[in-house]
């Protein structure tokens, strides 16, 4: 037996319409936008019901996707130096200290990259009560 598919064990089965200008339905339309759509923006309205956020943010998106860049870039630098000073530290050419210094570069870009990981889940509702690591 397969589960019933969402749409089919919803609760909400009463349809309401209205009728609007097209410059009031462009209004409602682009108010609606920033609830997920217009049945939860008139839930919200007049239910008192909590704004749902469906609706992705393209310039937040674009800044993220920059950061995670950066990062990844700077993971990939600091692990090829890591591997170099492995290779030479095999061979006893390097320092300890020059070691230690390459591990917490990479443990500082990993520690970002959680970071924005824990910043992208609350942005899209995960997570909610979880601090950031220090």
């Amino acid at each position: 037996m397969t589960a019933r598919k969402r749409s089919e064990s919803r609760k909400k089965t009463i349809t309401l319409a209205g009728r609007f200008t097209p410059e009031e339905s462009a209004i409602v339309r682009n108010k609606a936008e920033a609830c997920g759509g217009i049945s939860p923006f008139f839930r919200h309205l007049a239910l008192d019901a909590p704004a749902l956020r469906h609706v992705t943010d393209r310039d937040a998106i674009n800044h993220l996707m920059d950061a995670l860049a950066a990062i990844k870039a700077e993971l990939g630098k600091s692990g090829s130096n890591l591997n170099q000073l492995t290779k030479y530290a095999n061979m006893d050419r390097v320092l300890a200290n020059s070691i230690a210094a390459a591990v917490e570069e990479h443990d500082q870009a990993l520690r970002t990259l959680q970071e924005l990981r824990i910043v992208c889940m609350q942005a899209l509702g995960f997570e909610r009560r979880r601090k950031p690591p220090k």
